[in-house]
């Protein structure tokens, strides 16, 4: 089946062949876990490296979503029983709109941003358990430093 991979290394939004293995998913954006984040009231969905913040190291921007993305997404649609289809209502035209590949240093100002949001939306609410997207990614590194 139809799906399509946005490979952020090659800057890239791409058609690709899906088998309906859900191994397959994992191979195709190079991950070990994946999440999907939603992107459609159809049921399309961008399946990311769940652990992508931690160890890819190409960003990206999806308009609509709070925190940068790391690593390859692919876009897939949802039937009524739960199962993968080839996308609903998103090609490669809308995700060309809607992507934006961004360096290492706009993914911590963006992280830094959507967790400044969180923390005003979680208030003092101690049963509220977040993780600061800006925090994993100065883990690795950043300095802040204009050139990065």
């Amino acid at each position: 089946m139809k799906a399509i991979l946005i490979d952020p290394e090659r800057k890239a939004i791409t058609e690709v062949e899906y088998d309906g293995d859900y191994h397959s998913i994992n191979k195709l954006i190079d991950a070990d876990l994946f999440d999907v984040v939603r992107i459609s009231p159809d049921g399309d969905g961008i399946f990311v490296d769940d652990e992508g913040l931690y160890r890819q190291n190409h960003y990206w921007k999806l308009d609509g979503c709070a925190s940068p993305l790391a690593g390859k997404g692919l876009v897939l649609g949802v039937d009524a029983q739960g199962e993968s289809i080839s996308p609903q209502s998103t090609t490669i035209e809308k995700l060309e709109q809607l992507v934006h590949f961004i360096n290492y240093k706009d993914a911590v100002v963006i992280a830094e941003a959507a967790d400044k949001a969180a923390e005003y939306w979680a208030g003092d609410n101690p049963s509220i358990i977040r993780m600061s997207t800006a925090d994993i990614l100065k883990s690795r590194g950043y300095t802040g430093s204009p050139t990065e």
